[in-house]
């Protein structure tokens, strides 16, 4: 504590608006905090807080709050009052119940709340209009927030591990998103409207159950990346020639046993996983990719080395059953 006290006057005598109490060991934060009424951007990760005290609520100014790797279950009501708060981190705590008042905060942009164990989010909400990015990765829902469609500015959701069975719903009509990840669910199918989310930059579906990709994947132009890995696909569609801005696509650890000929469509692709699948061999030349620098083969049970490998000058790095290089030495 003597620690804390020492950062805190110093802060005070100095007129900082900052102050870092991160890894401390604090059990509890210091009144003395209070004496810092300009505060604007507070740290306290890493400690072994169970609570936050009701007079943050005093501190006015606040705009950036992070408090996560704590033992927090919950949050005082007297944040609701902080109208300039923009960015929340509470990652890694042991809160189970979803904080609605934070989320109805008018400046609140970032919210993470990653690695908690919310299992249940109330249907209703008090407005969450201007959240950019929510990571809700690692809790426990089987269900996306019923609200999503009134983030008119999201453009980072990431409800990857926890325990989705459906491809949620709400995600329906939000074009602005630029990067949804849900590794790490229970997903077996997805939607036909996948290809109307048109402002996706980075799509990770990666542990899952999927089997089958829709062939309105074609909608997504301006995707880059794709993580598939680890689900149950046996091939990819056709309508990946859609995909005309894709840079890396990850589909290690399916049931792939063809490489289409579309994929030499894709001539931004740098990097291609195709890694512990069920090719026995590969007839498309993928030497046709003008920027693939990576590719991954290894886990496969081809039966001959392509003989286009022997045909792809920039290659960085490449792993195969018959041989592993880098830095293009082969």
């Amino acid at each position: 504590m003597s620690g804390a006290r020492e950062r805190i006057r110093h802060a005070a005598t100095h007129g900082l608006t900052i102050l870092d109490l991160s890894r401390l060991g604090l059990l509890e934060l210091p009144k003395e905090i209070k004496e810092l009424p300009e505060l604007t951007w507070l740290d306290v990760t890493g400690n072994r807080l169970e609570r936050l005290p009701d007079w943050l609520g005093d501190l006015t100014e606040l705009t950036w709050l992070e408090a996560g790797k704590n033992r927090l279950r919950g949050l005082p009501g007297s944040l609701s009052v902080l109208s300039g708060l923009a960015r929340v981190d509470l990652h890694a705590n042991l809160i189970e119940e979803f904080p609605a008042r934070i989320i109805a905060l008018p400046s609140l942009t970032h919210l993470n709340l990653a690695g908690n164990m919310i299992s249940r989010i109330p249907e209703n909400s008090d407005g969450p209009g201007r959240l950019v990015t929510l990571n809700m990765s690692g809790n426990h829902m089987d269900s996306a927030p019923c609200w999503i469609p009134e983030l008119a500015d999201l453009q980072l959701l990431d409800l990857g591990d926890n325990r989705l069975e459906a491809f949620p719903d709400q995600l329906n009509g939000s074009p602005n998103m630029s990067a949804l990840l849900l590794g790490g669910n229970r997903l077996t199918s997805l939607p036909d409207w996948l290809g109307d989310l048109t402002g996706l930059r980075k799509l990770d579906l990666s542990r899952n159950a999927i089997s089958k990709l829709p062939d309105s994947l074609s909608g997504l132009e301006g995707l880059r990346g794709l993580h598939l890995s680890h689900n149950r696909l046996s091939g990819l569609p056709s309508s990946i020639t859609g995909l005309s801005s894709v840079t890396s696509m990850n589909v290690n650890g399916n049931m792939i046993n063809c490489v289409p000929y579309e994929i030499t469509s894709l001539k931004t692709l740098t990097r291609l996983d195709l890694r512990d699948n069920r090719l026995t061999d590969i007839s498309v030349d993928l030497s046709e990719l003008p920027s693939l620098t990576w590719l991954g083969l290894s886990g496969n049970p081809l039966s001959r080395r392509p003989p286009w490998l022997s045909s792809m000058p920039r290659m960085k790095w490449l792993e195969s059953p018959f041989e592993s290089s880098r830095a293009g030495s082969r």
